[in-house]
């Protein structure tokens, strides 16, 4: 018995397998995470560093060179670049594609590890971070309201950053618009110079005052106590009693060479919202997380911090990319469900006949379901690529199936009965369905060896367009043949009536005047067949001359993204 005589003789056995894709499918989909665009991790790691206050050629000196010195030591490196401004040092280090980031990572770690401690005791650690694309992006953005801006701007670091970071997903909040509270020390310079005290002596001295310092262990009979000296300043007139000096037994105290004010930072970034000022708080997830997700996490914790908040200040959801994602992915099931719409009533109406339509239009929901299925274990997203994919794939399921239904058509016409018609019939097309399938994945799979984000971004894709193709391969090998062996009949049994024949018949009619012209074209082209290679070969050249006018980028536009 080989493949078709199954399929054909074991009918609840084929039927079983499609109801169990039906269930497992749907289940599926019913799970699958969706997405805007697929992961796509650069293999780049980035050092930054703060130094406050110093020049670009002093942040060069003591802290690029040396980190670039450390990092340029690590494992598959490509390229390693800086760059040096007023209080900042990044620098960018490239690996080769195909290297696992988070070991690259690590190995960065463990090289500039050992020359942290040369750097200057003012600079700020070092943080190495990963470059995620989609984590670039604010997944939520949040107005708050209600308040003046300082009270605004207090909450918002206080309190709402501080719980949404706690978020699963979220990577970190970042507050804009509003008030900071600054203590501002504005020394004078003609006092500095009356005591003889230097400016750095003033840096020194609040840098050495406000801050917390363990002194040890204290042991009682029966515990151990960790001791500590409490010294960071908490408000403005702790700060006016540092001691700068000591002038002829007398100790020379900030305030008297300085002004201390309470008071706020000079905005550099102001938010409103429907015209008025507002505090706005963007939300980034962390690399890898699902944008939908954590949009959805974040805004049941909005609930919660809402009762935290005073009565008068209240919290606006006003970006969120989860929307977008979900109306894009909407638009494309939309188009999708149209495109297999279209297919049947154009099969019906080649075809003729309701059961043959039935038989090849069933392909479309079980191609399509089994790669749901895929997408589900493979943790792949259902976003617009792989979507796209899918879309693509609707329009070149169906053809295994008419080939293989048309030639069992026609062994029945010749007056074969149904079960041997499908067998001999499936036995004579089944190489072309082979190689015609093969053939079009072939055209897509180089795709996945190309490197790079292009490999990133279109590998989802065109795995999720073979699992579908492949689908509808097997389809065509076992389902057809056994629901044509039991549905179909000779054409001239199966000719219905009514409006919907007659609709048929009237596509069949203009059918056939399009097929007389097309005749005549024929005909015309068979007779100039150097003409016809010359307007050929010619349309070919000059569509490079088209290529200018269409323009290259590398991915369209996205469109209100964060709006």
């Amino acid at each position: 018995m080989n493949l078709y005589e199954f399929s054909v003789k074991r009918p609840i056995t084929i039927l079983m397998v499609i109801i169990a894709v039906f269930l497992l499918g749907f289940v599926s989909l019913s799970r699958l995470k969706i997405d805007l665009l697929p992961d796509i991790t650069l293999p780049v790691v980035t050092i930054t560093t703060i130094y406050p206050g110093a020049g670009p050629e002093e942040v060069e000196t003591l802290i690029t060179k040396p980190l670039e010195e450390a990092a340029g030591t690590v494992k598959n490196l490509e390229e390693i670049s800086s760059y040096s401004m007023e209080g900042v040092s990044n620098i960018m280090v490239r690996f080769k594609w195909g290297t696992d980031i988070d070991l690259g990572a690590m190995d960065v770690k463990e090289k500039i590890d050992p020359v942290i401690d040369m750097l200057p005791e003012e600079a700020h650690r070092p943080i190495i971070s990963k470059i995620d694309i989609s984590a670039m992006i604010p997944v939520v953005g949040i107005a708050i309201t209600g308040a003046d801006l300082k009270t605004l701007r207090d909450l918002a670091d206080n309190v709402i950053k501080r719980d949404l970071e706690k978020v699963t997903g979220v990577a970190m909040a970042a507050a804009m618009g509003g008030l900071e509270r600054e203590i501002r020390v504005e020394v004078n310079p003609s006092r500095l110079k009356a005591y003889g005290i230097a400016i750095e002596q003033v840096t020194q001295a609040i840098s050495a005052e406000n801050r917390n310092l363990p002194t040890g262990y204290l042991r009682g009979p029966k515990n151990e106590y960790l001791v500590r000296v409490v010294g960071q300043i908490s408000n403005p007139q702790e700060l006016g009693n540092i001691t700068l000096t000591i002038k002829n037994g007398a100790p020379i105290l900030l305030k008297d060479v300085a002004e201390i004010k309470d008071t706020t930072k000079e905005p550099t970034s102001y938010s409103r919202v429907n015209g008025k000022p507002a505090v706005v708080i963007m939300v980034y997830k962390q690399s890898g997380a699902n944008t939908v997700d954590v949009s959805d996490r974040v805004q049941r914790a909005m609930k919660e911090i809402q009762r935290e908040l005073p009565p008068n200040v209240s919290m606006t959801l006003v970006m969120d990319q989860a929307d977008y994602i979900r109306k894009s992915i909407k638009n494309l099931e939309d188009v999708a469900l149209e495109g297999a719409i279209l297919a049947v009533i154009i099969i019906f109406l080649f075809l003729t006949t309701l059961s043959s339509t039935f038989v090849i239009a069933l392909s479309i929901p079980i191609s399509i379901l089994v790669a749901f299925i895929y997408m589900f274990f493979s943790k792949t997203t259902l976003n617009i690529v792989t979507m796209g994919g899918l879309v693509i794939a609707i329009g070149r399921i169906i053809d295994d199936s008419i080939v293989a239904l048309e030639n069992i058509h026609r062994h029945i016409e010749r007056g074969e009965p149904p079960m041997k018609a499908a067998v001999e019939a499936m036995k004579e097309v089944a190489m072309p369905i082979l190689a015609a399938t093969f053939t079009t994945i072939a055209a897509f799979f180089p795709i996945l060896f190309v490197g790079g984000a292009t490999q990133q971004l279109f590998s989802p894709m065109v795995i999720v367009f073979s699992v579908a193709l492949l689908t509808s391969m097997l389809v065509a090998f076992f389902a057809v043949p056994m629901f044509s062996s039991r549905l179909l009949r000779p054409i001239s049994e199966e000719k219905g009536k009514g409006i919907l024949y007659k609709l048929v018949n009237a596509f069949q009619t203009a059918y056939k005047a399009i097929e007389d012209i097309y005749k005549g074209m024929l005909a015309w082209v068979l007779r100039h067949r150097l003409a016809t290679i010359g307007i050929g070969v010619g349309s070919f050249v000059l569509s490079f001359f088209l290529i200018p006018i269409i323009g290259l980028e590398y991915i369209p536009a996205l469109s209100n993204v964060i709006s």
